[in-house]
C-alpha cells in the first residue's frame, strides 16, 4: 500500500486519471477536495500570529529578555573578546564574526550596574537587528518559550527602571517577568 504524504494531499485531484470512465469527479467532490487542501495550508497571517508569541528567552543573572524567533541570532563558542581602552564598562570589547567587527555588550552591567562575569561555559549570542549586530554574554543557553496572550503584562513597574522606557511588551512565565525591549533605542540611549 502506498503511503500518502502531506505534499501529495495538495495534488489529489491531479493524480486521478479523469479520462477513464467512472473516475470523473463530480463538482461537489472537487469542492470538498479544495476545502481539504486549503485546511492544510497555513496563511501568512496565521504564521505571523503563531510566531508572535514564540521567543528566544535569554536568562541573564537578574534579567529575563525575549527576542523574536525570526530575529537572526548566532551562538559563539569562542569567547575571545578584544577589549577597547577607555570605553564604558558595559562595552566589553569586540569579536570578529566572519570578518565583521561586532561589539559585545554587558547588558547586566547596564541594567543593574553589576559587571557580568563570564566563565568557561559562557557563550556569546550575536543578535542581528536590522543589520546592526551586537553580542551579549550568556551563562545559560537560550531556550524557546511560547506565551499565551493572557499572560501578557501591561504594568512594567517591576522591571528595572533603566529598561522600562524601552519595553515593547512583557509576559509572565513561571513567576518570572520576561521582557522584549527595543535594543537599538536602548543601546543608543547609553551612547548619547
Amino acid at each position: 500500500m502506498e503511503k500518502i504524504s502531506n505534499s501529495s494531499l495538495s495534488s489529489v485531484s491531479d493524480t486521478l486519471d479523469i479520462s477513464k470512465p467512472g473516475t470523473r469527479l463530480s463538482e461537489e467532490n472537487e469542492n470538498l477536495i479544495r476545502k481539504l487542501e486549503s485546511s492544510y495550508q497555513v496563511s501568512n497571517k496565521q504564521e505571523s500570529d503563531i510566531s508572535a508569541t514564540r521567543f528566544y528567552a535569554l536568562a541573564l543573572d537578574n534579567l529575563k529578555l525575549l527576542i523574536d524567533v525570526q530575529t537572526s541570532c548566532e551562538l559563539l563558542d569562542d569567547n575571545v573578546i578584544y577589549t577597547i581602552p577607555q570605553v564604558s564598562e558595559w562595552l566589553r570589547g569586540v569579536v570578529n564574526v566572519r570578518g565583521n567587527v561586532v561589539p559585545i555588550i554587558d547588558l547586566e552591567n547596564i541594567v543593574t550596574g553589576k559587571k557580568q562575569t563570564p566563565n568557561k561555559k559562557s557563550k556569546i549570542i550575536i543578535i542581528n537587528l536590522e543589520n546592526a549586530p551586537f553580542g551579549v554574554f550568556l551563562n545559560q543557553l537560550p531556550k524557546i518559550i511560547t506565551f499565551d496572550s493572557n499572560t501578557e503584562l501591561s504594568d512594567f513597574s517591576k522591571l528595572p527602571l533603566s529598561i522600562q522606557p524601552f519595553v515593547r511588551f512583557a509576559y509572565l512565565h513561571d513567576k518570572e517577568i520576561w521582557a522584549a525591549i527595543d535594543f537599538q533605542k536602548f543601546i543608543q540611549s547609553k551612547t548619547s
